[in-house]
């Protein structure tokens, strides 16, 4: 599974998805390698390369990167997706701030309470 990226950093999948300490910062490239699994009509395999054609604009350096994470990262990488659906299911990242501090000026454009009443009737104890 390649994905396009147009940069002209380079940057390998490692570099993208995981910060300096090995901690899991983009899940992106990990979670594809389960929708191969899951188009019909594709052979099943237990191994799937991961990888970004990198699209600079100097053209001669046009090529790919494949990731080269173990089967024990990736499954480390599928542990830490878990725990982000975990983590949103029991709402761990609410309460919404009700008063954005930064662009308040754009509250109507970005819809900031749009669901602000309809929450309120519900009696909703987090709106």
């Amino acid at each position: 599974i390649l994905d396009y990226k147009s940069s002209d950093s380079g940057a390998s999948p490692e570099e993208k998805h995981r910060d300096k300490e090995g901690n899991w910062t983009d899940l992106q490239l990990p979670l594809y390698r389960h929708l191969v699994q899951a188009v019909e009509g594709l052979p099943k395999t237990e191994s799937v390369k991961l990888g970004y054609i990198v699209l600079p604009r100097n053209t001669e350096s046009i090529g790919e990167r494949l990731a080269e994470w173990t089967t024990a990262e990736l499954d480390d990488a599928d542990e830490v997706a878990k725990e982000v659906i975990r983590c949103v299911r029991r709402e761990a990242f609410w309460p919404r701030n009700q008063n954005p501090r930064y662009f308040s000026e754009f509250a109507a454009i970005c819809q900031d309470d749009l669901f602000g009443a309809a929450l309120q009737e519900e009696g909703d104890p987090n709106s």
